[in-house]
């Protein structure tokens, strides 16, 4: 990582603190504005960092299977806000799935690719998320917004 990247980074941290302060002393609302900071600035952070592997894994998934890089599943957050959460696709397209809807005679472990076996196990399909993050429709460390039939 530059060190000027991780200067300006510093800098906005600061910008964004020194507002914090004053809508705390105008509004009362400092606890949420201060979670809402830290989420946006270690999304940010996280995805200076992990956008090699990003990248990396984007051009796998393409390069192993047909279909779209990213999986786009509707959810529900806050205040009954609906968003799609990103994911990195680690199934095949073509198996399972008709007209959006899960057949059932399909095993799980033949539907999944194996760039999506390893991507699973180690959890590297969830990095697209400090994308949702960054956007303010999940925070860093929290539950992740609910499919909307479970709400």
């Amino acid at each position: 990582m530059n060190f000027e990247y991780l200067m300006s980074a510093l800098l906005l941290g600061a910008i964004i603190l020194i507002a914090q302060q004053w809508l705390w002393r105008e509004y009362g609302r400092l606890p949420s504005i201060r979670r809402g900071v830290f989420d946006f600035c270690f999304a940010l952070a996280a995805l200076v960092a992990v956008a090699p592997a990003l990248v990396g894994i984007a051009v796998a998934v393409k390069a192993t299977s047909r279909g779209p890089v990213l999986h786009l599943s509707e959810r529900v957050g806050r205040d009954g806000r609906a968003f799609r959460l990103i994911t990195f696709r680690s199934v095949y397209v073509e198996r399972g799935f008709v007209d959006g809807v899960y057949l059932s005679g399909f095993e799980s472990a033949e539907r999944v690719t194996p760039v999506g076996r390893v991507i699973r196990r180690y959890g590297l399909d969830e990095l697209p998320r400090v994308v949702n993050a960054l956007r303010g429709d999940i925070r860093m460390a929290g539950p992740r917004g609910r499919v909307p039939r479970e709400v």
